[in-house]
């Protein structure tokens, strides 16, 4: 009971942006956690403090390079550390979620091809767990990896395969996301008519979702 209250407040103070106080109650519930052998409740609290030093990452990302990088590969190794207490408790849900996190840390610090390896961990995942959903999230952010990278074949190859998973689960909203991906690696082929014809679809879609946000987004690119 201890070890969850203290795990909640931690959780709590993260949520308010004292990272400080979230991390040593994050700590505390890790060494009693340990000290109990409670191995969800390690995983748990892994995983806490590794979005806890994200955060703390993100309070920097223009203030200081030096102390962005710092938390955010505390948050990295955190996160890697939850992976391995998540693939001891056998909860590959959760292994997935940890590879995905450690991709974004990757992403933030723009060492994309790490980002990238890890992100095709998770979808290994998610094909072992036939969640298909998951898979084409794994495939969108991948494609947008290397759309970072200006390498756009190897996108439009990724938000291919996204968009097919999100026909077959008939999702409009994230068929609109692959096809404004799409159009974006198109357009920047010089594949113009192709590209427009794919964000004008997803403006489409999303119109017809009252997704106004995504909407303007490819108006945005359709320019």
């Amino acid at each position: 009971l201890l070890v969850r209250s203290l795990g909640s407040l931690g959780s709590l103070y993260r949520h308010l942006g004292q990272f400080t106080l979230s991390t040593r109650l994050l700590e505390s519930a890790l060494d009693l956690a340990s000290t109990l052998d409670d191995r969800a409740a390690i995983a748990a609290c892994c995983s806490g403090l590794g979005l806890a030093y994200s955060g703390w990452a993100l309070e920097y990302i223009r203030e200081s390079v030096v102390a962005f990088c710092t938390y955010s590969c505390l948050a990295i190794d955190w996160h890697l550390r939850a992976k391995a207490a998540f693939h001891l408790l056998g909860d590959l849900f959760n292994v997935q979620v940890a590879h995905m996190r450690v991709a974004g840390e990757h992403s933030e610090q723009k060492a994309n091809h790490k980002a990238i390896e890890h992100l095709n961990f998770a979808l290994l995942v998610a094909n072992k767990r036939r969640d298909l959903a998951s898979q084409a999230e794994c495939h969108r952010q991948i494609g947008c990896e290397f759309q970072t990278l200006a390498q756009h074949r190897q996108a439009i190859k990724e938000h291919e395969q996204d968009l097919e998973l999100s026909l077959r689960q008939d999702d409009a909203q994230a068929e609109g996301q692959a096809c404004r991906n799409l159009g974006v690696s198109y357009v920047a082929l010089k594949q113009f008519a192709k590209g427009l014809k794919l964000l004008r679809h997803a403006e489409r879609v999303a119109q017809s979702g009252s997704n106004w946000a995504a909407a303007a987004l490819a108006m945005n690119e359709i320019g």
